[in-house]
């Protein structure tokens, strides 16, 4: 009688787990696809691109180009300046005064 109780109740928790796990496969499935059609989508980063005409995309695209370039000649700097700094600390006696010079330059 104990035996038949514990293989109800161990079945009926296999059970439960199972329609669990479909569920959360179902809803991952079902959000996975939103995100492959919110990716497809060829204005899904600027809804009104749609009015733009060609030009204004371009002029658009170039700025952005531009923009990136200078971010990233900014960001290679500051790359350069933190090596620095790393390196002036990491000296067995630091140079207080190089690493702060190497602080206040602009950048």
């Amino acid at each position: 009688m104990k035996s038949r109780i514990t293989a109800l109740v161990f079945m009926f928790a296999m059970l439960l787990s199972l329609t669990t796990m479909a569920q959360e496969q179902k809803q991952r499935f079902e959000r996975q696809q939103k995100l492959e059609q919110y990716a497809d989508s060829e204005y899904h980063r600027f809804p009104a691109a749609k009015l733009l005409t060609e030009d204004q995309k371009e002029a658009i695209t170039s700025i952005r180009m531009e923009s990136m370039k200078d971010a990233k000649t900014f960001r290679d700097q500051l790359k350069e300046l933190r090596a620095h700094h790393e390196t002036l600390m990491a000296a067995g006696t630091p140079d207080m005064k190089a690493i702060y010079k190497s602080l206040d330059k602009p950048g």
